[in-house]
């Protein structure tokens, strides 16, 4: 077994997502989620090797979601662009991992917006993939981690986890200043701003 199944898969699963149907495509993508664990756990006994690969993610149009008008939740799904020299790329499970996990959170995060019970399933998912994403091994896909951060403190917020929120913020404040603005449009950029200039409601109390 090689990389390029799961790849395939993801990328079905995220077309399913960008046409709102979340559970058809939650199917394929813990099955892809599934198959990227065990061939990871194989190719532990593979000797490595100095390979130089890199992978590169595709956006697909928004999610129709049904979000307040109030907050900014980033909702194009990833696809990762298929390429022959992926197939055995240990060096980039994480990579995988992480970008699948984010699809299977955006479709719970998208169900939380109707029903809270999916909102700590998001938020679980987001955190894992934020994880993951420390041990990428190439260059940092900042517009990944600006749809983490700003996800995970969306659902923060959903949850009025107003203190938990903040640090989030901060730092898609942080990473805005450093991001390619050209990767965004109006809406998007727009939406990590009123991200990076939130503030937790005077009303909420202090953790």
């Amino acid at each position: 077994m090689n990389y390029l199944l799961p790849i395939r898969l993801n990328n079905q699963g995220a077309e399913l997502l960008s046409q709102g149907k979340i559970k058809e495509a939650r199917v394929i993508l813990i099955k892809a989620l599934n198959l990227t664990k065990l061939i990871t756990i194989e190719h532990r006994k593979i000797p490595h090797r100095n390979e130089r690969p890199t992978i590169e993610y595709v956006w697909l149009s928004r999610m129709p979601l049904d979000a307040p008008p109030d907050t900014f939740v980033y909702q194009r799904p990833i696809q990762i662009l298929e390429k022959k020299e992926l197939a055995e790329s240990k060096s980039l499970a994480a990579d995988f991992t992480s970008a699948i996990v984010f699809n299977v959170s955006l479709g719970f995060h998208a169900q939380g917006l109707t029903s809270s019970r999916f909102l700590k399933k998001a938020l679980h998912g987001y955190e894992i993939s934020l994880e993951l994403r420390k041990h990428r091994r190439r260059a940092p896909n900042r517009l990944l981690d600006l749809a983490l951060l700003n996800n995970i403190a969306h659902v923060h917020v959903e949850l009025s986890e107003y203190s938990s929120a903040k640090p989030y913020f901060q730092n898609v404040a942080y990473l805005l200043k450093h991001q390619n603005k050209k990767e965004m449009d109006a809406i998007e950029l727009d939406g990590f701003t009123m991200g990076a200039l939130w503030r937790q409601p005077s009303c909420a109390p202090v953790a």
